[in-house]
């Protein structure tokens, strides 16, 4: 279910899968991300959530696997990663925390967990 006004998302975005569960809930302020994001993979478990405050990541975000475990957690404060962030590698052997990352380090995380959670 997609809501538009004046020719830009506006509210809860929601796509559902061909099984009937839902694949992401997005909201929108005229065009722009505000609020909850989360995603789900198609068998229903959480992928990703997080928020937006006027278009800027902000508060806790969490990446998970397949299998329920978490992938990477920490927080962002108007879009820049504060605090520990944790990182669990997908063979669990290693935890990596990290204070106060650089944005490149979370977003090359990020691929990290794409590239094995397609």
């Amino acid at each position: 279910a997609f809501r538009w006004k004046g020719g830009k998302e506006h509210g809860p975005q929601i796509e559902w899968g061909e099984q009937g569960l839902k694949l992401y809930e997005h909201n929108f302020v005229n065009g722009v991300a505000h609020g909850k994001f989360t995603e789900y993979f198609p068998g229903g478990q959480k992928r990703l959530s997080g928020a937006f405050r006027s278009g800027i990541q902000e508060g806790e975000w969490t990446w998970w696997y397949l299998d329920g475990e978490t992938a990477l957690s920490g927080n962002y404060t108007k879009g820049v990663p504060t605090g520990t962030w944790i990182w669990v590698m997908l063979e669990r052997q290693d935890l990596l925390m990290k204070d106060d990352p650089e944005l490149g380090w979370v977003q090359n995380r990020i691929r990290e967990w794409l590239n094995v959670s397609q």
